[in-house]
């Protein structure tokens, strides 16, 4: 079977590594992650070659001059971008690759692994009707880092992992 690129792309803190994370956890076999690389530093408790290669903004151009890069955006002043050699080397392992990225980078990889070498997955952080249902600020609304927040669907109605609260469709939310 074809392994595929697996895109989860969405708005800043829309929750996609949060998906990305839990869909690894459950299907190791399966599915493996593209390590990202950035020019940012690293944050406390973060090691090189776990959630980021950190390069230095001269090495990271000096590998886009060279084609390196799979897709690479400039965000909050620093560059983030995927080698080709990270998803290659999941690919290579038999696994479909998860890539949690930007819209625009989803735009470069869905050109580069086209259909159905990608399958391409945006997320939609949550409305403010479905925040307030679950008892979450409509203000400022981040998942948690612990645990993805599960919704599922039974007919119209879904319900919030967070607080189990129902949430119908067409009925005003009761916070």
């Amino acid at each position: 079977m074809t392994r595929a690129v697996v895109i989860l792309s969405a708005p800043s803190g829309g929750g996609k590594t949060t998906i990305a994370q839990r869909l690894l956890r459950e299907r190791p076999a399966d599915l493996g992650y593209s390590v990202s690389a950035t020019t940012r530093p690293p944050r406390p408790g973060e090691q090189d070659g776990q959630a980021y290669h950190f390069l230095s903004r001269a090495e990271f151009e000096r590998r886009r001059a060279a084609g390196e890069f799979l897709e690479c955006a400039e965000y909050a002043g620093h560059l983030y971008g995927t080698l080709r050699s990270e998803v290659e080397r999941v690919l290579n392992s038999g696994r479909h690759v998860v890539m949690d990225i930007e819209i625009e980078g989803a735009r470069q990889v869905r050109a580069a692994y086209p259909w159905p070498r990608s399958i391409s997955v945006f997320i939609l952080p949550p409305s403010r009707t479905w925040r307030r249902a679950c008892g979450a600020p409509w203000r400022k609304w981040a998942p948690p880092r612990s645990s993805i927040i599960e919704s599922s669907t039974i007919g119209s109605t879904t319900r919030c992992g967070r607080s189990g609260r129902s949430l119908t469709a067409g009925a005003p939310a009761r916070a």
